[in-house]
């Protein structure tokens, strides 16, 4: 078995250490320092509900939750391939006949959740991410399974390389042509703290990271990519410190370039590490 290690507890524990005051963006893929990191938010018990009754569904290939659940024209994405539509996804998943339990807590934030599974017939660990736009009412438009472990930092694709040097250009013609590579004419960018659509937004968001000087990007890990899929860690240090871990997961469009990135920070927990809901009030 192995486990999707993200990074150590110090690690998340020094998120605010490296964060501006002013809010400014601080990360690699976008990545505002000292908004919160690897925990469950707002409605974590919902997210943790849901996702649960998910990967149920997934695993039974139960056609009427997944259409209560997901949007139409859902895209799944695993090891295997890639479908899109619920006849689709709900023809690939009777054929796997794969079942996943969740193994760690569920990491949400804005429309966007991550959890480690493991898969019931002893595989190993993966990480499933969830994308819930506003514009489907909440139903889950992506559905990825990625593996646990990713490349060394020499195996990265192109495209992902000039998106990730974009965040270390300080020099806004060379930047801007990054981009211009790497990032769609309406990509969508989210992180714990930052939410942006459009290239020149996130070139402003990149150029504000810069100038506040909080930290230094570099790679975590080499980018694996796989049926549109593009996932891959990153490190900021401060010196020769280390003082947030991410990752991030995106989409390529038609045109190969980087249309969607869903940044996440800091460490899953196991799920035995879960926080126990509190007692029940005692009854007069």
């Amino acid at each position: 078995m192995r486990f999707l290690i993200l990074t150590s507890l110090a690690l998340g524990l020094n998120l605010l250490a490296c964060g501006s005051d002013d809010g400014s963006s601080s990360g690699a893929g976008g990545n505002g320092a000292g908004g919160s990191a690897g925990t469950e938010g707002g409605g974590a018990a919902n997210s943790t509900r849901d996702m649960d009754t998910l990967l149920d569904a997934l695993g039974a290939a139960d056609r009427e939750t997944l259409t209560r659940l997901v949007d139409p024209a859902v895209i799944y994405v695993d090891t295997i391939g890639r479908v899109e539509g619920v006849d689709a996804l709900v023809a690939h998943l009777t054929q796997r006949r794969m079942g996943w339990v969740r193994s760690s807590p569920v990491d949400a934030h804005h429309t966007i959740q991550r959890t480690r599974v493991r898969g019931t017939s002893a595989a190993p660990e993966d990480l499933l991410v969830t994308f819930q736009p506003p514009a489907t009412g909440g139903s889950y438009s992506h559905i990825v399974l990625l593996p646990g472990d990713l490349p060394p930092v020499e195996q990265t694709g192109a495209i992902s390389q000039a998106y990730q040097d974009a965040w270390t250009e300080a020099e806004p013609t060379a930047r801007a042509a990054l981009l211009e590579t790497s990032w769609a004419d309406d990509g969508y960018f989210v992180d714990p703290r930052n939410e942006t659509t459009g290239r020149d937004a996130l070139d402003q968001m990149i150029a504000g990271f810069l100038e506040s000087g909080a930290g230094e990007i570099r790679p975590g890990s080499g980018t694996n990519e796989q049926h549109g899929v593009l996932h891959f860690a990153w490190n900021m240090f401060e010196g020769d410190k280390p003082v947030l871990h991410g990752v991030d997961v995106g989409f390529f469009a038609a045109d190969g370039r980087i249309s969607h990135i869903l940044g996440f920070w800091g460490p899953l927990q196991h799920r035995d590490e879960e926080a126990e809901p509190p007692p029940p009030e005692p009854q007069p």
